[in-house]
């Protein structure tokens, strides 16, 4: 998917977010400087023929370095984590519970993804795991690739949200013989997750874990030699997120992908057909 017109105002006020959660006492001259900063990089005719996590990465790149801070959300992500960490148990004991442990592992994984810095939706997590509802359907599909598969490439998205991950990967570690391997991001960006959140929610004693690019959605011109090498030979690649959406659905449909996301802008509600807030698991071939 293309940079669109709309990522432009909302990277603007990401900015503006970022400035009043950072350092409240920015003066008003600095936090002009940020943004004629922000929009020269919006202003370049070239995001629009790239994908946005080129873009977001070049935006949080500028603010990383205005506020000379290279992880600008850690506390943030410890907060994160924190609060996911006391829901695994109550979400652990859902799935146990249910007729369909996979599929209610599958919706625990994508609700987990409303825990995001850079979109402005509203959520209650404990609410949506009382309503587990997928928007987009395409669970059968996982099922039938999972039943097949001897590797799995998890690309991650948020911190906080791994816990939810762990969830699923243990959900499918428990009925499927496979490997996992899970990606996270190869440095901070926003509040994507890293290895240290890896490491705190640990997963990385769970399955192996890999970096893939410092980006918001994997860039795969960017990547190691070591991920592009998982990602061209996994049997299945779950993608969480709007980042990584972004980024792979401009990958050729033949690639396995399954995209596990919320719609939490209005771009996704369009290209989807969903409302607001809908969870979607989609079969990148179906869509």
């Amino acid at each position: 998917m293309k940079f669109h017109a709309n990522c432009i105002p909302c990277l603007l006020n990401q900015t503006i977010r970022v400035i009043n959660i950072k350092d409240k006492g920015t003066s008003r001259k600095d936090t002009k400087a940020l943004l004629n900063r922000v929009m020269d990089i919006l202003k370049d005719d070239a995001i629009m023929d790239a994908v946005p996590s080129r873009t977001g990465q070049r935006v949080y790149k500028a603010i990383g370095e205005f506020f000379h801070d290279p992880d600008i959300f850690k506390e943030i992500k410890w907060r994160s984590n924190e609060i996911a960490a006391k829901m695994y148990p109550s979400l652990v004991e859902k799935v146990r519970a249910s007729s369909d442990p996979l599929k209610t592992a599958v919706s625990i994984a994508i609700v987990g993804n409303l825990i995001d810095f850079g979109t402005n939706i509203e959520y209650d997590l404990e609410k949506e795991i009382d309503d587990l509802h997928l928007a987009i359907d395409h669970f059968n599909a996982l099922h039938g690739a999972l039943k097949r598969a001897k590797s799995i490439l998890y690309i991650a998205d948020n911190a906080g949200e791994l816990i939810f991950d762990k969830v699923l990967i243990e959900e499918i570690l428990r009925q499927f013989d496979t490997e996992v391997i899970y990606s996270v991001r190869a440095g901070p960006i926003i509040n994507d997750a890293t290895l240290e959140d890896a490491s705190l929610a640990s997963i990385d004693k769970l399955v192996k874990v890999i970096e893939g690019t410092q980006s918001p959605g994997i860039i795969l011109d960017e990547a190691s030699p070591e991920f592009k090498r998982v990602y061209s030979t996994a049997d299945v690649i779950i993608a969480k997120g709007q980042g990584n959406f972004e980024a792979l659905s401009e990958r050729p449909k033949s690639e396995n992908i399954f995209f596990m996301l919320k719609a939490k802008c209005n771009i996704m509600e369009d290209y989807f057909h969903v409302p607001m807030g809908s969870s979607i698991l989609a079969h990148w071939k179906r869509l």
